[in-house]
């Protein structure tokens, strides 16, 4: 007996022509293609499609990917890379946490928490000031020593440790003994440093004793860099404020700092006294590793391969020194009054 059940029949069947036109629509057989790639994604890939879901919220727990690469770990490395492209400050985090500190959760560059040996550079200005710089890094423990020579009465000798605590933040300690003008002070110093793609800050407090001075100096300072634009600019803000025997001082400052491409810098950045004094200079850099962040570029003035500075300062206080030295990672010479100066820092 043939079969009575009839089958519900589907829009297409009842409307011929609506069947017609949505095959032959390319827009229609491209959304369909897209929903079917989709689900077969997510069907091949659960833990990088859920982390791809995760990113696009926004989602910056790392315990959250933690999760899903210990339930689904043959996509760990699936699942780090898309979260290094979008997020690298959280990829390092989940990194760390489940032990891949040197893999590529940086977005590419690799980080070797077990680095060893030295390094150093040494520059020149065209007034004759040498300087010299020399590192040794062990791990997540690093020293430093380093020498500015003037003359045979204005130098500076010091020495310096830091321990990393996390892959964004570390503490320093160190002793500086510098002479100016044939006058010794002698100088301890404690700070600490933030470091992240958006955001580098740092503080220090000094404790210093110079000859001759019946108290003992101390002074707090503090700067951070910003990313404003991704890869392209950055704001930095320094100041500073102390007390010796000649009563309170302080200082302020700022900067931008444009990236025309991954290893150049061109800044431009000014400073102020309470005496009145100033600091402005221009100065571009040349760096070996690429530059991807507000940390990254904080580190890297500092360590530039090439420093070519133009500037003009005024003021007693800013000519043996200004605040600008420590994060444009150049010092010119000292100077004898008010004026333009020029120079060249180049590493090796």
């Amino acid at each position: 007996m043939p079969d009575q059940t009839q089958k519900p029949k589907t829009k297409a069947q009842d409307d011929p022509k609506q069947a017609t036109e949505d095959a032959g629509d390319p827009r229609q057989a491209a959304l369909q293609k897209k929903a079917q790639d989709r689900k077969d994604g997510d069907a091949g890939a659960p833990g990088a499609a859920a982390a791809s879901q995760l990113i696009g919220r926004n989602c910056k727990d790392a315990a959250q990917y933690v999760k899903l690469i210990q339930k689904y770990p043959d996509e760990k490395d699936a699942i780090l890379e898309q979260l290094g492209a979008k997020m690298p400050d959280v990829a390092k985090q989940v990194a760390s946490q489940i032990g891949e500190g040197d893999s590529d959760a940086d977005g590419g560059d690799k980080k070797d928490d077990d680095k060893q040996g030295f390094d150093g550079k040494a520059n020149v200005d065209a007034a004759g000031a040498a300087n010299v710089e020399l590192d040794y890094t062990s791990g997540k423990n690093s020293a430093a020593g380093t020498a500015t020579v003037t003359d045979g009465k204005n130098y500076e000798v010091g020495a310096t440790g830091t321990r990393q605590l996390t892959d964004s933040t570390s503490v320093t300690a160190g002793v500086d003994r510098t002479v100016a003008d044939g006058t010794a002070t002698n100088k301890a110093t404690l700070g600490a440093d933030y470091k992240s793609d958006k955001l580098a800050a740092s503080g220090e407090v000094d404790v210093s004793k110079q000859q001759g001075a019946s108290g003992v100096g101390l002074d707090v300072t503090g700067g951070a860099t910003a990313t404003l634009k991704d890869g392209k600019l950055y704001g930095s803000v320094i100041g500073g404020v102390g007390t010796d025997d000649d009563g309170l001082h302080y200082h302020f400052g700022g900067g931008l700092t444009i990236t025309p491409t991954e290893h150049t810098a061109l800044t431009a950045a000014g400073v102020m006294d309470n005496q009145g004094g100033i600091d402005l200079r221009l100065q571009y850099d040349v760096f070996k590793d690429k530059v991807s962040g507000a940390g990254d570029l904080d580190d890297a003035k500092k360590n530039a391969m090439l420093s070519l500075f133009v500037g003009y300062k005024k003021g007693d206080g800013m000519m043996s020194g200004s605040p600008l030295d420590d994060s444009m990672g150049a010092n010119p010479a000292q100077q004898q009054g008010s004026g333009v100066y020029a120079g060249v820092k180049l590493s090796f």
